[in-house]
């Protein structure tokens, strides 16, 4: 572990910047803009002007001030919860961590197809020969159910019939047929899914869904004051089309919070997202996780490990694998906000800075190496141009930009103001 920050100062040893490859990637900064889904939902749901209907927010606009609302983002493979509040000029101010899971639709078609076709073909075997031999048309299958299942009711009685493909119509032998006969009176030509064993597949995700969702509520509630509008219910995503989850979650909040589906859920995302590029209404987020880096402090005896303990040239001892933290998970972060700390060299060679910058599941930790903690990738700051100052001169203060969706990081000489350059490559080798 080579990169490390420094004492009082924060000092930071020599260490590699390494090659960073090509990229096709637009790198002018402002040409690539990452959207977070929940969020883009959040905005297409303030900008399209969608009100509340019924209940204690009839008739009210998210973008009012003092609204505040949870989005669901329920799609094929995640449901991701993330909560706002609009403040005085309209833009939205996180609440809480976001929660989230796979609990997306793909988890009840994941069943349809392990639990209910074993049921009707009666055999592994058989299931495994057609995803092998036909798997396009066991896709088919699966796809039917998936646009069937966004239309089954609370309420339906009626079956669901999904006609065999022709390929899986004649493989299947007399036997499979037989049992097909017998499980669904005489129907043998298509799979046919009860309105009670339709509901059994939607247990496979809605519960988990109505979970996340009461427990992102109480981050809500939480925050409340006695002036606080009922919190509203933003669903969102492909599987938000669907009349089961949608009736699922209104039963449940009932008297808790308010529901609202825009007009057309999956595509809440498509046109957030190019919004919120060109007109952002997010002014703060909560940081995720906690951020540093890896700096090396005086050692403390009886404190610090020996094995993290090395000399420098001038005789002094420090420290390595400290954690200098910079943000802290659960912070409320400005997007124009920058956390800065100031670090100094170690030593007097030193021709360019490397801050190795981590992560992590703890509020705060000691050590990079504490378990929580994930290595994210190096920040270099090149000091050549700087290199004729004295060496408590050489300070470079590191900034940081944690509010927006990526991480940006410039790097300032001190004494000189002039600004040094600063490289961030994420996911190297450490």
């Amino acid at each position: 572990m080579s990169d490390c920050a420094g004492d009082l100062d924060r000092r930071t040893e020599a260490g590699d910047a390494g090659h960073c490859g090509e990229s096709r990637i637009p790198l002018e900064d402002g040409r690539l803009v990452l959207a977070l889904e929940p969020e883009a939902a959040a905005h297409y749901a303030l900008v399209s002007g969608v009100k509340v209907a019924g209940g204690a927010s009839d008739g009210a606009s998210l973008m009012e001030p003092g609204s505040r609302f949870v989005v669901l983002d329920c799609g094929g493979g995640t449901g991701d919860l993330t909560a706002y509040e609009t403040d005085t000029e309209g833009r939205m101010v996180e609440i809480g961590l976001p929660l989230g899971g796979p609990h997306g639709a793909e988890e009840i078609n994941r069943a349809f197809r392990d639990e209910h076709l074993l049921d009707r073909f009666g055999k592994l075997e058989i299931l495994q020969d057609l995803a092998a031999d036909h798997p396009e048309a066991l896709l088919d299958l699966t796809e039917a159910f998936e646009r069937a299942k966004l239309h089954f009711g609370p309420h339906e009685t009626d079956p669901i019939y999904l006609t065999l493909p022709t390929a899986i119509d004649r493989r299947i032998g007399a036997t499979v047929r037989k049992r097909l006969a017998r499980k669904q009176n005489g129907v043998t030509d298509a799979i046919v899914v009860t309105a009670d064993e339709a509901r059994r597949l939607f247990d496979n995700v809605l519960p988990d869904i109505l979970d996340l969702i009461g427990e992102q509520l109480k981050e809500v509630e939480n925050t409340a004051t006695a002036t606080s509008r009922a919190p509203v219910v933003l669903l969102v995503g492909g599987f938000s089309a669907s009349s089961m989850l949608q009736h699922a979650v209104k039963e449940h909040l009932l008297g808790r919070a308010d529901v609202l589906v825009p007009p057309d859920p999956g595509a809440a995302v498509l046109y957030g997202a190019a919004h919120s590029a060109y007109e952002p209404h997010t002014w703060a987020r909560r940081s995720r996780l906690t951020y540093g880096t890896c700096y090396c402090p005086e050692f403390e005896e009886g404190v610090d490990p020996e094995e993290y303990r090395f000399t420098l040239s001038t005789g002094e001892v420090h420290c390595k694998a400290r954690f200098s933290k910079l943000v802290t998970r659960g912070d409320l972060v400005n997007t124009d906000d920058e956390a800065h700390l100031p670090y100094v060299p170690l030593e007097g060679t030193t021709r360019k800075l490397t801050f190795s910058l981590f992560s992590s599941t703890e509020p705060d930790p000691r050590y990079v190496t504490d378990p929580g903690c994930e290595y994210l990738g190096k920040v270099t700051v090149d000091l050549k141009k700087v290199m004729a100052f004295a060496l408590e001169d050489r300070g470079v203060t590191l900034y940081m930009r944690f509010g927006e969706t990526e991480i940006k990081a410039r790097a300032v000489v001190r004494q000189s103001g002039e600004e040094a350059a600063a490289s961030l490559g994420f996911l190297t080798n450490y």
